[in-house]
């Protein structure tokens, strides 16, 4: 256990190695320390030390845990994946209520919604904010607003039917509010313009 220490005197030039002058040359030898395989102290006769570090470094593959968070840079990944997915779903709600497209549900009567009515303009901030959603763009300000926004439809049109969302029809807004108020502290993750827009102005961190 521990190392070894050999102190030698050497003269530059002379042979032999007379005791002239000349430093103290510190070589530690490992002899049971797993973690340091070569001399510490920097001089120019040896090679460079070389240490070996247990740190597992961030680019290196590590088995996936079900419990511990990930450190993927698939996680980001499949975030702005799902935000894409998401904001064009939620445009196809904007464009039922001002165009007319896609059909509503069988069974619904024809959408002729006012452009300037509550429900238009609901109809209207689901294009617009959805296609902001699906761009990544001022995602955190627009995620904030359609956020209020379903959570109003949610206790203006759907609670007051039923307690329960899956009676009442109202699913949908509330999934979309938590997840627009996800957005809002997660971000829009590194595939969207706001991380474009980010990395050039050199505030992006790892994304």
């Amino acid at each position: 256990m521990g190392t070894a220490l050999a102190a030698t005197f050497r003269t530059r030039g002379e042979p032999g190695g007379a005791v002239r002058e000349g430093g103290l040359r510190v070589v530690v030898a490992r002899i049971s320390n797993p973690v340091i395989s070569n001399p510490v102290f920097s001089d120019p006769v040896f090679s460079d030390p070389v240490i070996s570090d247990p740190v597992i470094h961030p680019n290196e593959k590590e088995p996936m845990s079900i419990f511990t968070p990930s450190r993927s840079p698939w996680t980001g990944r499949i975030l702005s994946i799902f935000r894409i997915v998401a904001g064009a779903m939620f445009i196809s709600f904007g464009t039922m209520k001002v165009f007319g497209y896609p059909p509503p549900p069988p069974g619904s009567p024809p959408m002729t919604i006012p452009l300037w009515s509550q429900m238009g303009i609901g109809g209207l901030m689901e294009i617009i904010g959805g296609t902001l959603i699906v761009l990544g763009l001022f995602t955190r300000p627009t995620a904030f607003i359609l956020s209020g926004e379903m959570a109003v439809a949610y206790w203006q049109f759907h609670a007051p039917q039923s307690i329960f969302p899956s009676t009442n029809m109202g699913a949908p807004a509330v999934m979309y509010c938590f997840f627009f108020l996800y957005l809002v502290f997660a971000g829009p993750g590194p595939w969207s313009l706001d991380a474009l827009i980010a990395r050039r102005r050199g505030e992006a961190h790892g994304s």
